[in-house]
């Protein structure tokens, strides 16, 4: 039992913020840097998204692009949207109410490919 000694884990009690094991600044932000996430408000006058304007939106997608910053191909998309088209509708309609556009469907990744026999761009 000589063996080198450990620090004993903070008990379920302790806060770490005071603990004088932790330093200050090494576990957490100084208390008040954190803001609160803004208020989304419903528009009520936005039209409600429909089953239709989904298909057709996947409908313009090819199902070989590259996915998205998700990882999902449209192919994927399609056959989710074609077994059951609520899924789909029960996910974007809340974004449409609240007027709110998630990162993720905010950017893309361009790739320009040369073509053979063509000028480069």
């Amino acid at each position: 039992m000589g063996g080198p000694s450990r620090a004993s884990p903070p008990s379920r009690g302790r806060d770490p913020t005071t603990d004088e094991r932790y330093p200050s600044g090494t576990l957490l932000p100084p208390q008040g840097t954190l803001l609160p996430p803004p208020r989304l408000t419903p528009n009520r006058s936005a039209p409600p998204l429909t089953t239709d304007e989904i298909a057709a939106a996947l409908s313009k997608c090819s199902p070989t692009s590259a996915p998205g910053l998700d990882g999902i191909p449209y192919s994927t998309w399609k056959q989710v949207n074609k077994i059951n088209p609520s899924i789909l509708l029960h996910i974007l309609s809340p974004l449409v109410l609240l007027g709110y556009h998630p990162a993720s469907l905010k950017s893309a990744n361009g790739v320009v490919l040369d073509k053979p026999g063509k000028p480069s761009y």
